[in-house]
């Protein structure tokens, strides 16, 4: 049996907001804690979301398309069949 939990739609993976780590003690019991949330979602899901309040949403969708237009490229790349 996989070790890792199906997951029912991506609002069960937990949203790990990186305000919350910014200026913080490392130390600190509060950073341990949202560190053990990171661990916690990579055991259990595979993945990791966060929210970086320094991320703008034009550089999430500008990477989105550089995503799209890469694989759809090396798809008909190795598709052609040449």
């Amino acid at each position: 049996m996989d070790q890792t939990t199906a997951i029912a739609s991506m609002d069960d993976v937990p949203c790990i907001d990186l305000t919350k780590y910014m200026g913080q003690d490392p130390n600190s019991e509060e950073v341990q804690g949202l560190c053990k949330q990171v661990s916690e979602s990579f055991h259990k899901y595979g993945i990791l979301i966060i929210r970086d309040p320094r991320a703008v949403e034009q550089d999430n969708n500008d990477y989105i398309d550089l995503m799209e237009k890469y694989f759809e490229s090396r798809g008909n790349i190795l598709y052609s069949g040449e």
